[in-house]
């Protein structure tokens, strides 16, 4: 049998396919290949670097073998960084990606083409990152950035008017549970008691229990 061994791409990425073609001038030929095909076209998706061996018989017995080698290369390996994975509202923060393999480039799902980028989400997002090597093969990584919400309090005066001399309870509440406050006077209750001697603000910083913080 006369066979010209061909490939239909010598140089694939890690995953992907190549098909093998032997065809014989001889029908009725059969073939043997080294991975046990048994056909004049088999499909391979090696993971390293391989030569393929083909016996092919024809009716009467006679043999001719051919070979070709498949070349395999990396796909880059990329690992995701945040400077913070989980944020407040209204924060920045800063996502990396690096790869295993020199010269990769770098396609992000906000369209970046940077290796950091900085990002404000306004809910937890979770952005994906496509590496290309050199070699042209491909790698995908993701990272979540998660999103706390700031506390939503509400500043209230049991009396907001008061003569000399008496009091009005100031009370902060939050729609977080667990959130702790700080009155401008000092106080770290919900609630505090205050007798100013001339008109005065006063303030409450309240945190919730991920560090999110609101100013009333």
């Amino acid at each position: 049998p006369v066979i010209t061994v061909t490939t239909s791409d010598a140089n694939i990425c890690v995953g992907e396919c190549s098909t093998l073609t032997a065809p014989s001038d001889i029908a009725g030929s059969t073939f043997v290949w080294s991975n046990g095909g048994n056909t004049a076209s088999i499909t391979v998706s090696p993971v390293t670097t391989t030569t393929y061996n083909v016996t092919v018989t024809s009716p009467e017995g006679c043999v001719t073998t051919g070979a070709v080698t498949v070349t395999v290369f990396p796909n880059p390996v990329l690992t995701v960084t945040a400077s913070d994975n989980a944020i407040c509202f209204g924060d920045p923060t800063t996502i990396s990606v690096s790869s295993n393999l020199p010269a990769t480039s770098y396609l992000w799902s906000t369209g970046a083409t940077t290796a950091s980028i900085t990002v404000n989400p306004a809910s937890t997002t979770t952005y994906i990152v496509t590496g290309t090597a050199a070699n042209g093969c491909t790698g995908t990584a993701s990272i979540e950035i998660m999103v706390n919400p700031l506390p939503v309090i509400t500043v209230s005066a049991s009396d907001p008017e008061i003569c000399v001399g008496e009091n009005s309870t100031l009370t902060a509440t939050s729609n977080i549970a667990g959130s702790t406050y700080a009155w401008s006077n000092g106080a770290t209750a919900v609630t505090t008691t205050v007798s100013p001697v001339v008109t005065t603000t006063y303030n409450v910083t309240v945190t919730s229990p991920e560090g999110c913080v609101t100013t009333g």
